[in-house]
């Protein structure tokens, strides 16, 4: 392959390239569709994604879920008694609300739905609320679901101790970040407090940290018991592709220690 300097034009042919070869496997493939479970959609193909590392069949070309909103989608389906206790009125706080899952939630009978958001424009919110300091009462949500949030918080340690004291003792928290496996301690450091080292280090420019495998203890040091769901480890390969999951996804699902 020709060698680019310009970095922008060389993402660029990666994506084009890694479509074209999509497109090739959707059509040689016919068989193997693809079926969006959160807009319900049969597709050819999901479209590459990704900040800094385009992932190939990652994003739904119709409601742009990624793999990560998926797989909590249907894990949410599979286990709906655990969420969803009450016949009405289930209280679900959703910070930084996806789309996908934002069309989901809102027409949920059973769901008295608070999409929220520290950005006053962000997409279908009913309330601007900062996460470190959360306006509502003690114990007032029974399902919480913040998802890839906590690695643009500073001080994410207040945060969770927010999302512990407004979750009743009966709720589930969803708390997913993006982890790194290799690492035993999160890295940050104020040192890398650019974008470029961000980008750099955390994986993206708006990223203040990058979680590794002692995220679990900073939940629990606020009090919440963390059971580490793998929602695809019984799927097999069919499965995989055909809901554009991945083999290791892994879910954080949070209640309060009695």
């Amino acid at each position: 392959m020709e060698c680019y300097n310009d970095k922008d034009i060389m993402q660029e042919v990666i994506k084009i390239e890694s479509m074209v070869r999509d497109i090739y496997d959707a059509v040689v493939e016919k068989e193997d569709k693809r079926v969006c479970p959160i807009c319900n959609n049969v597709l050819r193909l999901y479209l590459p994604f990704g900040a800094t590392h385009l992932r190939r069949q990652a994003m739904c070309p119709v409601c742009h879920s990624v793999e990560r909103h998926r797989e909590l989608w249907l894990y949410i389906q599979d286990n709906k008694d655990l969420f969803f206790k009450k016949p009405r009125e289930n209280r679900l706080l959703h910070f930084a609300p996806e789309l996908g899952l934002w069309n989901k939630f809102s027409t949920m009978e059973c769901v008295d739905y608070y999409p929220v958001d520290i950005n006053s424009k962000h997409y279908g919110i009913c309330k601007t609320v900062d996460i470190t300091d959360i306006t509502y009462e003690d114990n007032y949500f029974d399902v919480i679901i913040c998802n890839h949030v906590l690695e643009h918080i500073t001080d994410d340690r207040k945060a969770i101790k927010e999302l512990y004291r407004v979750l009743n003792s009966s709720g589930i928290a969803i708390l997913n970040v993006p982890i790194k496996k290799s690492l035993n301690m999160t890295m940050e450091k104020a040192e890398y407090n650019t974008p470029e080292l961000r980008e750099k280090y955390y994986g993206q420019a708006d990223h203040v940290r990058f979680y590794g495998n002692d995220y679990i203890q900073r939940l629990e040091e606020s009090g919440f018991c963390v059971n580490v769901i793998h929602p695809n480890e019984d799927r097999n390969d069919k499965e995989i592709r055909k809901y554009g999951l991945t083999r290791n996804g892994e879910i954080y699902v949070c209640e309060k220690s009695t």
